[in-house]
């Protein structure tokens, strides 16, 4: 491409290209989560923002380890699981 000219096949350098098929955290680690919320009083929103996701429902799975340890370093010690 010269000057922004396409000589041939097709532009595509501008093109949305969907990003991979997410992972998302089960059931049972969503649940998890809810709990250590509530147990913690953590700000839902906050926590989700950080995240980085609209609900649990679409927190990355790969995100999961590190939202746990920081929900179980809120709780006090000696009252964790």
């Amino acid at each position: 491409m010269l000057l922004n000219i396409v000589r041939c096949d097709e532009d595509v350098d501008g093109k949305y290209q969907p990003q991979k098929q997410a992972n998302f955290i089960s059931a049972k680690q969503k649940d998890e989560l809810i709990s250590l919320l509530q147990k913690t009083g953590a700000d839902t929103a906050a926590f989700l923002a950080w995240a980085r996701c609209r609900s649990l429902d679409e927190m990355d799975a790969r995100t999961f380890p590190k939202a746990h340890q920081a929900l179980l370093s809120k709780i006090p010690q000696g009252d964790g699981k």
